[in-house]
């Protein structure tokens, strides 16, 4: 389908598909996820020809589709294996590779039609939004969340917002400059309450599970505390989501403990914190921002 990129932030419709893939689908899963970005599309031929490209490092309005990535039954559990010129691999292979082998922008309602229909057929109505952190493409998300979902055998649809925190059109120097990342975290925070604000009301989810990674954790905290915030006086906060893993939280430990933590877990069930001193991103974050972040704690 030729894309229909107008800006009413309603109905963009838009299907990407990468080329060359055979129709046959031998040696691989075919994963489908949903998504949430407000990154802005490039609507260059060599990006409506490429999924990988489709999603730019700007901001723009906040969209809503699927996604299909391959994941080879010949895989070890918990990598994302790419082609490697050492072993003579110069395109990316479904039956090999875990591809981000096509985009379908989905006008909202049609996306909560489908995300509810998707719910409803799960065993326990369940969905799973996965929030990437920082220096992370549209792909990488994308190819981050199928796999965990498939590898974890998860029962129902999963999700991902994906904010704009690299491209694959950005130089190496782009991509990896943490000050742009985080003023631009800072400025997703609402676009992802209107992503939860969606799910909570249209999706029909009987348990809506939270996963954040490194940068992700401070947008999601961010926002949860902004809906805290905006809460009536007097009414008390219900649970929102059953499980929220916060792996490797880019976000202020101590303010954590004293301030953030009570505030923003009520909205769950339960709340799991991963942390590593080994993380290279939470080093440089700790560098430049001067505090210990919560996913670093020894």
């Amino acid at each position: 389908l030729e894309p229909d990129l107008s800006r009413d932030g309603l109905q963009i419709a838009a299907k990407i598909r990468r080329s060359g893939i055979p129709t046959e689908r031998h040696g691989y899963s075919p994963e489908r996820v949903y998504f949430a970005t407000n990154r802005e599309p490039d609507a260059s031929i060599n990006a409506i020809n490429d999924p990988d490209s489709f999603f730019g490092g700007d901001r723009g309005h906040l969209l809503y589709g699927t996604c299909e990535v391959s994941i080879p039954y010949k895989r070890k559990p918990g990598s994302l294996p790419e082609p490697s010129i050492l072993r003579l691999e110069f395109s990316q292979d479904p039956a090999k590779h875990v591809v981000l082998m096509e985009i379908e922008l989905l006008p909202n309602a049609d996306f909560w039609k489908q995300l509810r229909a998707a719910v409803d057929a799960s065993p326990d109505k369940q969905l799973m939004l996965f929030v990437h952190g920082y220096c992370a493409t549209f792909r990488d998300a994308a190819r981050r969340t199928a796999q965990v979902a498939y590898d974890i055998n998860y029962q129902g649809p999963s999700m991902f917002f994906s904010w704009p925190a690299g491209a694959e059109s950005e130089s190496f120097e782009e991509k990896v400059n943490y000050l742009k990342d985080l003023r631009r975290a800072e400025e997703s925070d609402e676009d992802l309450i209107t992503v939860l604000a969606g799910i909570s009301r249209y999706s029909g989810a009987k348990s809506i599970h939270l996963v954040a990674h490194s940068m992700g954790n401070f947008i999601l905290t961010e926002a949860l505390k902004t809906i805290d915030d905006r809460r009536p006086a007097g009414v008390t906060q219900t649970p929102l989501f059953d499980q929220v893993a916060l792996a490797a939280p880019d976000i202020n430990a101590r303010e954590f403990v004293e301030r953030t933590g009570e505030r923003i877990l009520p909205f769950s069930r339960r709340f799991t914190v991963y942390a590593s001193t080994q993380d290279k991103a939470l080093q440089l974050s700790k560098a430049v921002n001067g505090f210990e972040p919560l996913g670093f704690l020894n």
